[in-house]
């Protein structure tokens, strides 16, 4: 079987690299015993996948990439013949809708956020909404990780629950599994510097806990004006890739967001066995269940959810340990595979 794959932005994921990077590159490695897939990219390197051009804004790289990779899958289908077209998120969705009349293939949509109802494109909110509706519309079917972007999509997308289905994110559990020396009062973040990710709360709950030190994991946007309001116990990491030795040194993992869809580094710091402090909105419920402690994105419910936390420390650690089984990349793209098998052409 023949995948042509759009919307991820590098494969092999790199330090830009979001959700959607790990997912296509976590289910993609696992199934390449069964299904041929072809990467088309922004970034990348390796067997059957293509690096495709693009236009360098905020706005414009993600349409003008999927624009520009039609031809090239255009030539590839003349050649090979693809029997699936998998889309990662609207705008891949959105092209992928033309892309598959030409095809003449299902299309697969995996809708991993929702971006018009993200706090950094606000300003935009109508054109992505209708963006995303229309990339529904032409979906065979759809993927969401976790019911509430599933209800979301169905209350205000016009997604038909019977053509969609929930496949969480997952995570690599023998990465994190690794023990070591834990340093006492130590705070985690991991994820993208965004507004959506409320940092600017987190730090000025650190004012207020000058016993702790927080460690903050990522890069994004906001890292300069994030950097200038941190006192000295906030250290900025910027991007690594030793994320499961991080993890395994600190002693609580943290997520302030005030909007989330299914974020990876959430199951890592479950397959990690540490203390969570997470907020309750998006998909983090689901994926948390009463293996952490869900808070509201203030400045005093966070500094209660790290006091609670590091009291409840070994009972939070087993209960996370055995919740991460849930997420095992292995079985999540098992789970991707029957629907490829389900709609090839």
């Amino acid at each position: 079987m023949n995948v042509c794959v759009l919307g991820c932005k590098s494969y092999p994921p790199h330090e830009y690299a979001g959700g959607i990077e790990i997912n296509v590159w976590e289910t993609t490695q696992r199934l390449r015993n069964k299904i041929n897939f072809f990467i088309f990219t922004m970034h990348g390197k390796g067997k059957n996948v293509y690096t495709v051009p693009y236009i360098s804004s905020h706005i414009t790289r993600t349409p003008s990439y999927c624009l520009f990779a039609f031809k090239k899958i255009r030539e590839l289908h003349r050649k090979i013949g693809f029997d699936l077209l998998h889309v990662h998120e609207s705008w891949a969705g959105f092209f992928g809708g033309y892309f598959k009349k030409y095809l003449k293939c299902p299309l697969i949509l995996t809708m991993h956020t929702i971006d018009s109802l993200q706090p950094e494109w606000k300003w935009v909110k109508l054109p992505f909404s209708l963006i995303e509706r229309l990339a529904i519309r032409a979906a065979d079917k759809v993927i969401t990780p976790s019911y509430y972007i599933q209800s979301k999509l169905i209350q205000s997308r016009g997604l038909k629950r019977e053509r969609s289905q929930i496949i969480p994110n997952g995570v690599d559990l023998k990465k994190f599994h690794r023990k070591g020396p834990e340093e006492k009062n130590s705070i985690i973040f991991i994820g993208r510097l965004t507004k959506s990710k409320n940092i600017i709360t987190l730090i000025k709950a650190m004012r207020k806990l000058p016993g702790f030190n927080l460690y903050i994991t990522g890069t994004g946007p906001l890292e300069n004006k994030l950097r200038k309001l941190s006192p000295k116990n906030v250290k900025f990491l910027g991007f690594r890739r030793d994320i499961p030795t991080l993890l395994s040194r600190s002693e609580i993992y943290i997520l302030p967001s005030i909007s989330e869809g299914s974020p990876i580094s959430l199951l890592e710091a479950l397959a990690a066995g540490k203390p969570i402090v997470a907020s309750a909105v998006g998909g983090i419920p689901e994926i948390l269940g009463d293996a952490g402690i869900l808070i509201a994105p203030t400045v005093e419910q966070i500094i209660k959810g790290i006091e609670i936390a590091q009291k409840r420390k070994d009972e939070l650690s087993k209960k996370a340990i055995l919740r991460a089984r849930q997420f095992d990349w292995n079985k999540i793209s098992k789970e991707i595979c029957k629907i490829y098998v389900e709609y090839q052409s």
